[in-house]
């Protein structure tokens, strides 16, 4: 990490120099496991401190690497918990329009456009990958409907509709949107957004 020597070793370290693109470079067919040893590695015998300043700049960029597949782990907990809204459908006979209560046409919006994102929502078969590369290839290809997801948590909260009109909330309906509601302001959502 301090810059001496030659080998693969030495190369993947001189990789970290400019941090680590969004595809992995050089480190791309490197297992995620490593990672903590390349962290934790020591400092060279006798390192001066120009050497000692490189390899605290490539532990940190390794670390950033870390937390960005550490994104990964969140996005398969929010996959995880999405699957189970297939198949639910929502009747308007049983949720008050918006002409009604405000708050109740905004959880409806936010509901159906949360719905139709389920059908799309892809596999999080890639994210388990040990790989480096493999990782970040699926996350980015994961990062569109996370981006979209974060998106609905905006608008009124269902709470409103709680107090205002509480009989809706025992529907059927009522109560898939309270559940789909309460998922997409709940941790695991909170989680993959601020990743």
């Amino acid at each position: 990490m301090c810059g001496r020597g030659k080998g693969e070793t030495t190369a993947l370290a001189a990789a970290l120099d400019d941090d680590v693109p969004p595809n992995g470079g050089a480190w791309r067919t490197q297992q995620i496991a490593s990672l903590p040893k390349w962290i934790g590695a020591g400092d060279c015998a006798d390192a001066t401190g120009e050497e000692r300043t490189l390899a605290v700049k490539r532990r940190a960029a390794l670390a950033r690497l870390q937390a960005r597949l550490e994104s990964g782990d969140r996005f398969v907990r929010v996959t995880d918990a999405i699957v189970a809204f297939r198949g639910v459908r929502l009747s308007a006979t049983e949720w008050p329009p918006g002409d009604q209560c405000a708050a109740c046409g905004e959880n409806w919006e936010t509901a159906t456009k949360l719905l139709a994102l389920v059908p799309g929502w892809p596999s999080a078969a890639g994210l388990a990958s040990g790989r480096i590369g493999e990782r970040l290839e699926a996350m980015a290809s994961f990062q569109p409907h996370v981006d979209r997801l974060c998106a609905l948590r905006q608008g009124r909260s269902v709470e409103d509709v709680r107090v205002e009109h509480t009989y809706f909330t025992w529907t059927r309906t009522g109560v898939q949107i309270v559940a789909l509601h309460d998922f997409l302001h709940g941790p695991v959502v909170r989680a993959a957004c601020t990743s």
